[in-house]
């Protein structure tokens, strides 16, 4: 968790956060689902928490964010805040895919019980 933290800038939790967000908005972009059964899907326990995080996230509630994708009107300035930060997620969590596929897998050492040496 150390290591993940020097590395990206954020805490695991942090990023799960940002990557259930990012699937979320996906999915009310491209579909008809209820925000509830958005949120389970992606890992969220309830509404009430999904909407507590995509709005630390995003800037606005996930309620607000549909109302403004339904409409078309992207002059509202709380669309703007909200496709700054979803852009923000997008680099954070491109960043972390690169940084994983560039990264060399150590091998995991294996221990060798005395119980089988008999």
């Amino acid at each position: 968790m150390k290591k993940f933290k020097k590395e990206i800038g954020i805490t695991i939790f942090d990023y799960l956060n940002k990557y259930r967000v990012n699937n979320s908005i996906k999915q009310i972009n491209n579909s008809n689902d209820s925000l509830t059964k958005i949120a389970l899907n992606n890992g969220f326990y309830s509404l009430e928490y999904f909407s507590e995080i995509f709005k630390k996230e995003i800037g606005v509630s996930p309620q607000k964010y549909k109302k403004i994708i339904i409409s078309k009107y992207i002059y509202d300035d709380s669309y703007t805040f909200a496709l700054t930060n979803i852009i923000k997620i997008n680099k954070i969590i491109n960043f972390t895919q690169k940084y994983k596929s560039k990264r060399k897998i150590k091998s995991t050492p294996v221990m060798k019980l005395s119980i089988f040496n008999r």
